[in-house]
């Protein structure tokens, strides 16, 4: 029985020597590292059982990240059925007809606002027109007044005077209610020297008669100037472009 048990003894102690010989030779040839150690040592942490459950939860997890996966990648409109789609259609028609609809009536009042604007601009070139042709008459009258004898001599007359019995002339010449009665003291003021002129000006207002004096300084300075209204308000309509049909 000691033979048998000293027997047993001498084998592990010789087993336990190999196995010390050989992990000395795993570290001696770096083929073993306390990370390496680690991992033997997660392989056999868990139990069979444990390791079958975690597998069938991952693929389960897995499953449903396909499906996942799946309906995203599903398309957005589904197909439509034919009803449904000929419903859509007639919608479209209906939609398109009222735009066309909306496009003609544009058109329409962008045609009519043209034909105003025209009207108006052929309009105002007939008033241009007219005061121009009026304009060559007066210019060609204020020709005609300046170059004429009797107008030089009653000139003469009005710059000889004082400035108070001149201003009396005019206003004779504005009274006797002829036509061109207030044109031809315009047009007497207009040809005086500038000295003369200021007196009798002088004597309006000295008189009272301020507002007279006014008009007659406004209608000396437009004297011989054509109206400018209707030619201005041409010009601006002439520069607007009407829109296109």
């Amino acid at each position: 029985m000691k033979a048998v048990w000293s027997a047993v003894c001498i084998v592990c102690v010789a087993n336990l020597l190999a196995l010390l010989g050989f992990v000395g030779y795993l570290g001696a040839t770096d083929r073993l590292s306390a990370d390496r150690v680690e991992a033997v040592r997660q392989v056999f942490a868990p139990t069979v059982s444990a390791e079958q459950a975690e597998a069938e939860s991952l693929a389960k997890a897995e499953a449903e990240r396909q499906a996942a996966l799946e309906r995203e990648e599903l398309p957005e409109n589904p197909p439509i059925p034919s009803a449904a789609a000929g419903e859509l259609r007639y919608q479209q028609t209906d939609v398109e007809r009222q735009q066309i609809e909306r496009m003609r009536r544009e058109a329409d009042d962008l045609r009519a606002t043209l034909a105003r604007q025209q009207a108006e601009l052929a309009r105002q070139r007939a008033a241009f027109e007219k005061e121009r042709d009026e304009f060559k008459k007066l210019r060609e009258h204020i020709r005609t007044l300046n170059s004429d004898e009797q107008f030089l001599q009653s000139l003469g007359v009005l710059e000889a005077v004082k400035p108070d019995d001149a201003r009396e002339i005019l206003l004779q010449t504005m009274g006797d209610g002829g036509e061109d009665s207030r044109e031809r003291v315009v047009a007497y003021l207009n040809a005086m020297q500038a000295r003369t002129r200021s007196k009798i000006i002088a004597e309006f207002v000295k008189s009272g008669e301020a507002e007279l004096a006014a008009e007659l300084l406004e209608e000396l300075r437009t004297f011989g100037i054509p109206p400018e209204p209707a030619e201005s308000n041409l010009a601006a309509t002439g520069d607007q472009q009407p829109p296109a049909p």
